[in-house]
């Protein structure tokens, strides 16, 4: 049996519990190493393997927890690893605790069991996450050329052992101009077509479009929809969150501000001027202090009607605002349903498309949790669904007696909706499925 089959066949013997443990561990190590090569190229000083390797178990008891896995599973699960040598653990003897180590075997036996699709034998060949990327956009507007850049990563393309993937090349704009643009090659072409499928596994967050054009992966009116009623729910939530700051800046007592006073001309007094202008300096006297008291009248008028009219709107916000809970509970609780039932058909392989037309279950109540998600033998991308459908349940409560919070239990059900549909968005959850061909 080969070093490659041994690997694979311990993988294969591990306990779920131990090859989740695993999982979480060796993702630590690649996160730790990454950290490593990020202060190399940024220049900062680097720690020696044998330090930066040791991971201090604290660290990880929240992904642990994630994967299902509890204190006591956790310990069990650390001390079968250890017991098989794809583990090291010390006491460190101060705060950090234990710390743990993955060996060299302990990597292999991770990467046999295709939880790095990147490490897989199948991925041999393949260009970085980077450079595929590069490699589909060139893709994506063939035969007219992608824009060319300064970037020193093409050259990696244009370089490329044994024939290049790429070629300089010119297009011309609609005004006339040449412009540098990079091409296909015909061996970029070939790449391209027959590695696609491996890309998609090792790379699932580039969405490159697939070789045969007449192939739709991912139907865009399935990402239109669930945004749709996303859109529809936070409308609601945004509604309901105004309403009482609508009501509260309405019923303020400097809401009704008298309008802009009118400065009437001032009048000299009567002993300051010759007698025979008394007589009509009266006049002007009295005709002013008619029309300030009229406008003082108009004032008040114009005051008490807008107090009136906008105390009167505040009433009527107040008495519809609880009108709206109820059709924003159930837009929450259709979007988390629909996100749900997508999510399900894809898992079973069935077309997404009827699974936007089904129906809610009626009358839900204010407490109602989405189904949980199927298994996909993923152990991350199942954690990743175990979790966020928890956090959509309803959360305990110390007065049983008293009633759900809307607000709070309407996020935790968008929120996991939300989840689901940026999962789901692109065909995303659809490239990261092919690496159960892998397992």
């Amino acid at each position: 049996m080969t070093k490659a089959a041994q690997a694979l066949a311990t993988w294969q013997a591990l306990a779920s519990q131990h090859a989740a443990c695993l999982t979480v561990i060796y993702w630590a190590d690649q996160n730790a190493e990454a950290a490593q090569r990020d202060a190399w190229h940024s220049g900062s000083r680097l720690e020696k393997a044998d330090v930066w390797r040791w991971l201090p178990s604290r660290t990880l008891a929240g992904q642990l927890k994630a994967h299902g896995l509890g204190p006591g599973q956790a310990s069990a699960a650390l001390a079968a690893l250890a017991e098989q040598c794809l583990i090291e653990l010390r006491d460190n003897g101060s705060s950090r605790g234990r710390e743990i180590k993955l060996t060299a075997h302990g990597r292999k036996v991770a990467r046999a069991g295709g939880i790095d699709p990147a490490h897989h034998p199948s991925s041999k060949g393949l260009l970085s996450e980077g450079l595929w990327k590069m490699l589909a956009c060139v893709w994506q507007d063939h035969p007219d050329g992608y824009p060319a850049s300064d970037s020193g990563a093409w050259d990696r393309l244009l370089h490329h052992e044994p024939d290049p993937y790429v070629r300089h090349g010119q297009s011309v704009t609609r005004h006339g101009r040449y412009v540098p643009t990079m091409h296909l090659t015909d061996a970029g072409i070939d790449h391209y077509r027959a590695r696609w499928h491996d890309y998609a596994r090792v790379y699932p967050a580039v969405n490159a479009p697939h070789p045969d054009a007449a192939t739709l992966l991912w139907p865009p009116h399935i990402d239109h929809a669930l945004a749709r009623l996303r859109t529809q729910s936070a409308t609601l939530r945004d509604l309901i969150i105004q309403m009482p700051e609508q009501i509260s800046a309405l019923t303020r007592p400097d809401v009704a501000a008298p309008p802009r006073p009118v400065n009437l001309l001032p009048l000299p007094s009567t002993v300051s001027v010759p007698a025979d202008l008394t007589p009509t300096l009266d006049r002007l006297h009295r005709a002013t202090q008619h029309t300030q008291s009229a406008l003082d009248r108009a004032t008040a008028r114009y005051t008490s009607a807008v107090r009136e009219a906008l105390t009167g709107y505040a009433t009527v916000l107040a008495d519809h605002a609880a009108a709206v809970h109820v059709p924003y509970l159930q837009a929450c609780q259709h979007y988390a349903h629909v996100a749900a039932a997508v999510l399900a058909a894809v898992l079973a392989d069935h077309d997404p498309g009827d699974a936007l037309n089904t129906p809610p279950p009626p009358a839900l109540p204010g407490s109602w949790t989405p189904p949980a998600p199927p298994h996909t033998g993923l152990p991350d991308l199942d954690a990743q669904l175990q979790t966020a459908h928890k956090t959509a349940g309803p959360p305990q409560r110390r007065n049983a007696a008293a009633p759900p919070d809307l607000l709070a239990t309407a996020a935790r059900l968008t929120g996991y909706a939300d989840t689901i549909t940026d999962l789901l968005a692109d065909g995303h959850l659809q490239r990261i499925l092919l690496r159960r061909t892998l397992l």
